[in-house]
This record gives structure tokens, C-alpha cells and sequence, in this order.
């Protein structure tokens, strides 16, 4: 049983809209800050290896990415970034952002286990923290709980990619990012917790 000073703390977590609308606080433009340089690091990545060969490399790292800040993004619209909580959150997605935008460059390389494992601790870190934050709100939770459970497949190619390499890292790597696109369209589909819809966020 949650007690009300509990439960006091999780709304605190939570943000709360005035006429449906929401500030733009410091911490996410900070957070956007990051992605911003690992943008120039996958324009090094390309310029290192300009052929369509590391074009489509970039395009793989570029989707990953894409994918790590349009979650988080995604995630502030219903935690308050300035909660102390949700910002020790946010600021540990910023370090392991600038550890996954540092290894860009040679993620193809002796990098690739460095990136994969960053990368999958930050995105499965960041949506259990979600859980717990929103553990209150049935049809967010299973929510959450079936992206976490589509994180763990995808991941599981990142990780095996770091451990190959040449064109085993290339394939498992398109797996990944394609584990990663395909689940939003069958709308989280998990068994057991059933498919999300849009009524749940």
C-alpha cells in the first residue's frame, strides 16, 4: 500500500500543465545540448568513411540516436524535468549520452562494445525509472512495461553487435534499429500485456 506522503512524492514527479500547456525548463535544453554534438560526432563518422558503405553505417547510428532522444523527449512530457529525481535521471542520460556520442566515431571500430553497452544501459535505465515514476497510472505503466520489453530485444542485438564485428556488427546493428522502429507500429505488442494504444499516453 502507497502511503500519501508516497504518493505525495510520485505526483511530485509528474508534471502538471496549465491550460495544456508546458515550459521548456533548462535541463531539457541542456538535454538537446548533447544531441547536438553527437550530431557533429556522426558528420566526423561520415567524413572519415565517405563512401555509401559508411553512409549507411551513419544512417544506422543516426536512427539510434534519433530514437535515444525522441524517448527521452518523449518521457518529460509527463515527468516534470525540474523534480530533483527526474533531473538526477535526465543528468545520467546526459553522461551516458556524451559516453555513447564520444564513441560514435569508431562504434564501427574498437568502440562497438563501448557504444552498445552505454547505449542499452541508458535507454533500459531510463524507461524502468519511468515505471517507477508512473507506477500509480495503470495504462501508463503496462505502457511502459511493453516498450521496456521491446528495449530488451532490441538491445540484445546492440549488445551482440558489439561483440562482432565487420558485416556481423553491420547486420545485427540493422536488426536493432529495426526491433526498434517496428515497435511502435505494432504498438508495443507484448505477450501477456497486450498491444498499447494511443488512449494509454
Amino acid at each position: 500500500m502507497v502511503t500519501s506522503g508516497a504518493g505525495s512524492a510520485i505526483n511530485r514527479l509528474l508534471r502538471v500543465r496549465v491550460d495544456g500547456a508546458q515550459r521548456v525548463t533548462n535541463t531539457e535544453t541542456f538535454f538537446d545540448l548533447v544531441y547536438v554534438f553527437a550530431i557533429t560526432q556522426l558528420a566526423r563518422f561520415l567524413n572519415e568513411d565517405l563512401n555509401w558503405h559508411g553512409a549507411l553505417r551513419a544512417v544506422l547510428l543516426l536512427l539510434a540516436v534519433w530514437w535515444a532522444w525522441i524517448y527521452t523527449a518523449w518521457i518529460t512530457n509527463w515527468l516534470h524535468p525540474d523534480a530533483r529525481a527526474v533531473r538526477v535521471m535526465l543528468l545520467a542520460v546526459m553522461l551516458a549520452s556524451l559516453v555513447v556520442s564520444a564513441a560514435l566515431p569508431s562504434a564501427f571500430g574498437d568502440r562497438g562494445l563501448l557504444f552498445a553497452v552505454t547505449y542499452v544501459v541508458m535507454q533500459l535505465g531510463r524507461t524502468v525509472f519511468v515505471q517507477f515514476a508512473v507506477r500509480r497510472d495503470a495504462g501508463l505503466l503496462r505502457n511502459f512495461q511493453r516498450i521496456t520489453a521491446w528495449l530488451v530485444l532490441s538491445g540484445t542485438f546492440w549488445l551482440l553487435g558489439g561483440f562482432a564485428a565487420g558485416d556481423g556488427r553491420d547486420l545485427l546493428w540493422l536488426l536493432a534499429v529495426l526491433a526498434d522502429l517496428a515497435a511502435p507500429v505494432a504498438g508495443f505488442y507484448t505477450p501477456g500485456l497486450g498491444r498499447s494504444t494511443t488512449g494509454d499516453w
